[in-house]
């Protein structure tokens, strides 16, 4: 639970003095946002579609969650809110505040991450599922890419989530020669 003096803790229902005070300012702050947006000002919350987008990028290019946060300052629970569809409604979120988005297009999404650097693989895994329903051997994919046959059976089943840089990088490389054994224009 939050802490007292935060509007987390009162919207989870403490009504103590530091509380009802964090969210007086909150709703003081969000009404002279809106009267803001009405005399011209650019509006607080934009579409958050190229957000989405963008974080999909970083993730395919190898920054792991955690990286993300710790480079713009968001939380967890704020990536999976903009990743993830929510649990009632079945639709991810349609506005994000502009700060949020401006934090994440600020990171530069050509860096390559370090040989020995954890990388989420879910990206990796999708690839291996779909050249496995293409065909292709799992003994067949580790013998083009150099990746260890364990490695591969365990993205391709789910009980590994992540690699080392390396072989993300290996697999990257791997890619054009996997795609043309599988008959897939590289370029989809």
């Amino acid at each position: 639970m939050a802490e007292h003096g935060t509007r987390a803790r009162y919207s989870a229902g403490c009504h103590c003095d530091e509380c009802r005070k964090a969210n007086r300012d909150y709703e003081r702050a969000r009404t002279m946002r809106k009267v803001a947006e009405e005399c011209g000002a650019p509006a607080a919350l934009v579409d958050a579609d190229p957000v989405r987008k963008k974080l999909m990028q970083l993730r395919r290019r190898g920054c792991t969650e955690r990286e993300i946060c710790r480079i713009t300052g968001l939380s967890r629970s704020c990536l999976n809110n903009i990743m993830r569809a929510h649990p009632r409604t079945g639709t991810p979120v349609k506005k994000v505040r502009r700060e949020t988005r401006d934090a994440i297009f600020s990171i530069e999404s050509k860096r390559m991450p370090s040989a020995g650097q954890n990388i989420g693989a879910e990206w990796m895994a999708e690839w291996i599922r779909e050249y496995r329903t293409r065909g292709l051997s799992v003994a067949c994919m580790s013998r083009i890419s150099g990746i260890d046959r364990q490695v591969l059976d365990g993205l391709l089943h789910g009980s590994r989530r992540a690699v080392k840089g390396k072989t993300f990088h290996r697999f990257l490389m791997s890619k054009p020669a996997l795609d043309k054994r599988t008959g897939r224009n590289s370029d989809d």
